[in-house]
This record gives structure tokens, C-alpha cells and sequence, in this order.
């Protein structure tokens, strides 16, 4: 067995292993060390004396999902029972999520919370009814996830409202990767594409990042854990509204 605390007494006859997870507290017997830990093993007598001793406080847990505010207007922590396809938009008036092809939340990797979103790469995503809520026009606006790749897909979307289930995407807005070295904006106009990217980031599998495109003014930004990548570019535009639904994935 494992002990982290035990009252002190005689091991007796027959055979006895503890594992510490402190200091040595027996007398008699084998003592070997086994991938860091201390092991005593007792055949016939000896004594454990655990007094004074306490096993090591458990890890902290997850820390908290981010509050949400007026001014979000789509908030998705992924929490939840692993396997679920139940996503809740956390945002002060929220809206219903539905999930698409083999979407589900996962509680293997999280960033914070406990959970995430997993998508397998082939046709999963969440989707959220058009609102105008997502028709930037000329005002400021941030959009920015938690994402962590299993496989790196160059040119992958991240979240959009451009596309039609069709495929055709002619108004809104796609945050994607540029390439696989990068992040990009387009914004669309009718059968004219826009867009600005970046490129020095290029993401690992199997590690976290915090990924941003920001617009303050009429500048546009692109930032990775917090770190703006690339220079500054001027955006004075209007993004054209969107009729299609918001998709993440």
C-alpha cells in the first residue's frame, strides 16, 4: 500500500510495503528506492512511526476560466463531461452552440477549467447562429482562443463567419493560420478577398497557445501568448456584415 500517515505499532509476522511519500519512518526490514520514492519492506517485524508526519498537499487545480464582460459577445470555456457535445456560451447574453460532425469536450487537455473543445480535423466544428453581435464594421474588436494541435494543418480556421456551408465566402470575417507559420485576417467583400498575416509562429503539437488579432483604432494587431507578432497595420476599413453563421474550428 501507499502510506502518506499511519499510527506507529509493529508490522507484525508476514509481509509489509510501504511506499513513503516523505521521509523514512520505519526501523528493520529492506530499504530500496524505486523511481524516487523510498520503499521499506518488512517480512518479519519492525516498526513505523509515522508520528508528526503528514503526506504532501494535493496539486492545485485548474486555475479559473476568465470573467466574461458587456462587451463579449461569444465566451466558450469547453466545460463540462468528457464526451459531452453540450457547449455553453458563458457571455452575458448567451447564444446557443451547436456542434457539428464528432465535436466534443474533452477533459484529456485543458488550459483552464479542466476541459476543452476537441476537434478531430475532419468536419468538426461549433457554430453559432448569424447575430449582429459579429458585424465588426468599422469598430474595435479582439477575437482570440486557447489552442492546442495535435497536428498542424496549414491554413487551418479558426474562427469565422465568412463561409457558407456551400464554402463560399464572400462577407465576414477568417482568423486562420497563415500557412503553418503564421496567423491571418481576411475579410471579404462581395468576390473580393482581403487580408494581412503574419508569419514567425509556428506552433508545436501538443502545447498551448494564446492566439489574438486585435483591432484598436484603426490598427490591426496579431499577438501569440500575449506577445504582439509582426508590426502594427493600419485598418481603416469597414468589414462588410455577414448573413452566415459564426463557426469555431
Amino acid at each position: 500500500g501507499t502510506w502518506g500517515a499511519a499510527t506507529g505499532g509493529n508490522g507484525g509476522s508476514g509481509i509489509v510495503i510501504i511506499r513513503y511519500l516523505g521521509a523514512q519512518r520505519g526501523t528493520g526490514g529492506t530499504v530500496t528506492s524505486v523511481d524516487g520514492y523510498t520503499i521499506h519492506t518488512f517480512t518479519s517485524s519492525g516498526i513505523f512511526d509515522s508520528s508528526g508526519y503528514s503526506a504532501p498537499p494535493p496539486p492545485p487545480p485548474p486555475p479559473p476560466p476568465p470573467p466574461s464582460d458587456t462587451n463579449t459577445v461569444l465566451l466558450l470555456h469547453a466545460d463540462g463531461t468528457n464526451g459531452s457535445t453540450t457547449f455553453t456560451d458563458s457571455e452575458t447574453t448567451p447564444k446557443t452552440v451547436i456542434t457539428n460532425g464528432n465535436a466534443q469536450i474533452s477533459t484529456a487537455q485543458n488550459k483552464t477549467g479542466g476541459a476543452s473543445a476537441l476537434f478531430d480535423g475532419t468536419g468538426d466544428y461549433l457554430s453559432t447562429s448569424n447575430s449582429s453581435d459579429f458585424n465588426f464594421g468599422a469598430g474595435e474588436f479582439t477575437i482570440d482562443a486557447q489552442v492546442r494541435f495535435n497536428s498542424v494543418v496549414s491554413g487551418a480556421a479558426l474562427v469565422s463567419n465568412a463561409c457558407s456551408t456551400g464554402g463560399g465566402c464572400v462577407q465576414g470575417f477568417l482568423f486562420k493560420l497563415n500557412g503553418a507559420d503564421g496567423l491571418r485576417l481576411n475579410w471579404y467583400d462581395a468576390s473580393t478577398i482581403h487580408g494581412y498575416a503574419v508569419t514567425g509562429f509556428t506552433p508545436s503539437t501538443n502545447t498551448w497557445y494564446h492566439v489574438a488579432v486585435v483591432r484598436t483604432g484603426s490598427t490591426l494587431k496579431f499577438f501569440v501568448d500575449a506577445t504582439q507578432l509582426g508590426a502594427d497595420f493600419s485598418f481603416n476599413v469597414t468589414m462588410t456584415d455577414s448573413i452566415n453563421a459564426l463557426t469555431v474550428g
